[in-house]
């Protein structure tokens, strides 16, 4: 249990792109090509997403999955230590 947190946050931000890239790469189509047919469309998105899914996850992952972990982390150890501080006062 101690280990599946920190694999959580990790993998969660990460698994998020690989449903919400295809969403914007659709919403980027519908904006910059508003006139398209839907298989022209398909086409976009099919053609983009492994590089746009692996950019978004170089940009989600370490400020999202490292980040959250570092964050819980360092956050359990201050208040930890400020219970120590405070209750030898």
């Amino acid at each position: 249990p101690e280990r599946a947190l920190p694999v959580v946050q990790i993998a969660s931000p990460l698994a998020v792109q690989i449903v919400s890239t295809p969403m914007h790469l659709l919403g980027l189509d519908l904006y910059n090509r508003p006139k398209q047919p839907v298989a022209s469309r398909l086409s976009f998105i099919a053609r983009e997403y492994l590089k746009s899914t692996a950019a978004r996850f170089a940009r989600i992952g370490p400020a999202f999955g490292i980040g959250g972990v570092s964050n819980t982390f360092l956050r359990q150890k201050f208040q930890l230590m400020g219970k120590e501080v405070f209750h030898q006062a």
